[in-house]
């Protein structure tokens, strides 16, 4: 999971977006 979270951070391709819920979940959608 840190791998990816570290991949998807530094991937500019990638537009992010945490929800807070729970522990937190984040929706990714590559561009």
């Amino acid at each position: 999971m840190k791998n990816f979270n570290e991949f998807v951070s530094n991937d500019k391709r990638v537009e992010k977006t945490i929800i807070p819920l729970g522990d937190g979940m984040t929706i990714c959608r590559k561009l």
